[in-house]
């Protein structure tokens, strides 16, 4: 099976390492179409089929692994894919070469949404032409606490990409409409009318501002 470079179920996070672009995946990630970035969670979620409440637990266990070991944990790239952005920079082909058969099976199916992450201020994932694009905003804030020096991408907005503002993680309401602002802008606005998930969003919330400088900063003597 090839790579399919057509698919429009790929979802592209574009911001600076560590400005907190997996916590966005992780709390869309409550969608039951929308994966978990780790190869055997994924094919759990697509054989037996996902729920709002499994992509919490999911997500909670970030948070609790986090806690438990005093370390930063998240699911990833490689750990979906077995290649990342990175790659792609020093291979434009890196994905062709390097990505396992579950990266095929993904771009090949037309249900579930799926995350890869790009650091750069270019477009690593430029030639998946119909990916969708996630750019964070105003997290400088998130990177200031982690104690790594901001950067900021400057890119335009237009009808692939959407932003997601990280100043409204501050704020419960704020941070909903954030996220069923993406919800919509991937079509899946009918989907989640029967699911409330608020309860769930505000707890993602409140854990990740809880646990934001876990493994990032050194406590001071």
């Amino acid at each position: 099976m090839d790579i399919n470079f057509s698919t429009d179920r790929l979802i592209v996070i574009n911001y600076p390492g560590g400005a907190g672009g997996k916590f966005i995946s992780l709390a869309l990630g409550l969608h039951p179409d929308i994966l978990i970035q780790e190869q055997k969670i994924a094919r759990l979620q697509m054989r037996e089929g996902a729920s709002p409440r499994m992509g919490f637990d999911l997500a909670m266990k970030t948070f609790e692994k986090k806690r438990d070991t005093n370390k930063h944990f998240e699911y990833g790239c490689m750990e979906l894919a077995n290649f990342n952005g990175g790659d792609l920079q020093d291979d434009a082909t890196a994905d062709e070469r390097l990505c396992n058969d579950f990266w095929r099976e993904l771009t090949n199916q037309n249900r579930f949404y799926f995350f890869m992450i790009d650091h750069t201020d270019g477009n690593e994932y430029e030639k998946y032409v119909n990916r969708k694009t996630i750019r964070l905003i105003n997290y400088e804030w998130i990177m200031k606490e982690r104690e790594i020096i901001p950067t900021k991408f400057e890119h335009d907005i237009n009808g692939d990409s959407i932003a997601f503002d990280m100043e409204s993680i501050k704020e419960k309401s704020s941070f909903i409409d954030e996220i069923y602002k993406i919800f919509n802008f991937l079509g899946l606005e009918e989907s989640i009318k029967a699911f409330d998930y608020s309860i769930q969003l505000d707890t993602l919330r409140t854990s990740f501002l809880d646990t934001t400088k876990i493994g990032f900063t050194k406590e001071k003597v």
